[in-house]
Protein backbone atom coordinates (compact mmCIF):
# COMPACT_ATOMS: atom_id res chain seq x y z
CA UNK A 1 0.00 0.00 0.00
CA UNK A 2 1.52 3.47 -1.16
CA UNK A 3 1.36 6.40 1.04
CA UNK A 4 -0.03 9.39 -0.15
CA UNK A 5 -0.60 13.02 0.69
CA UNK A 6 -3.94 14.21 1.77
CA UNK A 7 -5.58 16.02 -0.62
CA UNK A 8 -5.94 19.44 1.50
CA UNK A 9 -2.43 19.27 2.34
CA UNK A 10 -1.20 19.15 -1.25
CA UNK A 11 -3.71 21.92 -2.24
CA UNK A 12 -1.73 24.72 0.60
CA UNK A 13 1.75 22.86 -0.84
CA UNK A 14 0.86 24.51 -3.97
CA UNK A 15 -1.01 27.70 -3.30
CA UNK A 16 2.02 28.38 -1.21
CA UNK A 17 4.35 27.51 -3.91
CA UNK A 18 2.25 29.93 -6.55
CA UNK A 19 2.35 32.66 -4.42
CA UNK A 20 5.93 32.79 -3.82
CA UNK A 21 6.47 32.54 -7.45
CA UNK A 22 4.02 35.11 -8.34
CA UNK A 23 5.68 37.32 -5.16
CA UNK A 24 9.42 36.59 -6.94
CA UNK A 25 7.95 37.65 -10.52
CA UNK A 26 5.67 40.44 -9.83
CA UNK A 27 7.56 41.93 -7.16
CA UNK A 28 6.35 44.53 -4.24
CA UNK A 29 7.21 48.51 -3.49
CA UNK A 30 8.62 50.19 -0.37
CA UNK A 31 8.86 53.63 -1.63
CA UNK A 32 10.03 54.54 1.65
CA UNK A 33 13.16 52.25 1.81
CA UNK A 34 14.02 52.59 -1.96
CA UNK A 35 14.21 56.80 -1.03
CA UNK A 36 16.34 56.35 1.35
CA UNK A 37 18.55 53.82 -0.36
CA UNK A 38 18.78 56.78 -3.18
CA UNK A 39 19.51 58.94 -0.88
CA UNK A 40 22.69 56.80 0.28
CA UNK A 41 24.13 56.69 -2.73
CA UNK A 42 23.90 60.33 -3.29
CA UNK A 43 20.81 60.53 -5.52
CA UNK A 44 17.85 62.68 -4.91
CA UNK A 45 14.90 61.02 -6.02
CA UNK A 46 11.83 63.13 -7.11
CA UNK A 47 9.03 60.80 -7.80
CA UNK A 48 8.01 57.62 -6.77
CA UNK A 49 6.52 55.86 -10.42
CA UNK A 50 5.19 53.09 -8.79
CA UNK A 51 6.37 48.83 -8.94
CA UNK A 52 8.64 47.88 -11.92
CA UNK A 53 7.52 43.99 -12.10
CA UNK A 54 10.00 43.00 -14.30
CA UNK A 55 13.24 45.33 -14.21
CA UNK A 56 15.24 42.79 -11.41
CA UNK A 57 16.70 39.83 -10.72
CA UNK A 58 15.39 36.59 -9.12
CA UNK A 59 16.27 37.79 -5.28
CA UNK A 60 14.88 41.13 -5.74
CA UNK A 61 11.79 41.09 -4.01
CA UNK A 62 10.88 44.72 -3.63
CA UNK A 63 10.70 46.74 -7.12
CA UNK A 64 10.29 50.31 -7.24
CA UNK A 65 10.92 53.01 -10.29
CA UNK A 66 11.39 56.59 -9.55
CA UNK A 67 12.35 59.77 -11.09
CA UNK A 68 15.42 61.17 -9.41
CA UNK A 69 18.35 63.25 -9.52
CA UNK A 70 21.98 61.27 -9.62
CA UNK A 71 24.82 62.20 -7.87
CA UNK A 72 26.06 64.69 -11.55
CA UNK A 73 22.74 66.55 -11.22
CA UNK A 74 20.78 64.62 -14.16
CA UNK A 75 16.93 63.88 -14.20
CA UNK A 76 16.82 60.26 -14.95
CA UNK A 77 14.41 57.15 -13.98
CA UNK A 78 16.09 54.64 -11.87
CA UNK A 79 14.46 51.52 -10.11
CA UNK A 80 16.13 50.28 -6.94
CA UNK A 81 16.12 46.72 -6.44
CA UNK A 82 16.07 45.34 -2.75
CA UNK A 83 15.80 41.57 -1.41
CA UNK A 84 13.47 41.17 1.14
CA UNK A 85 16.13 40.75 4.57
CA UNK A 86 19.67 40.16 3.58
CA UNK A 87 20.68 41.88 0.26
CA UNK A 88 20.85 45.18 0.26
CA UNK A 89 19.68 47.56 -2.58
CA UNK A 90 20.98 47.65 -6.63
CA UNK A 91 20.09 51.10 -8.08
CA UNK A 92 19.42 50.05 -12.13
CA UNK A 93 18.99 52.82 -14.88
CA UNK A 94 17.14 51.41 -17.92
Amino acid sequence: MSQRLPGPLVAVFAAAAIGATALNVLGLSDAETAAKALEAQGWQAVEHKGKESFACGNGDLYRDKFLAKNPQGKEVEVIVCRGAFVKGATLRTP
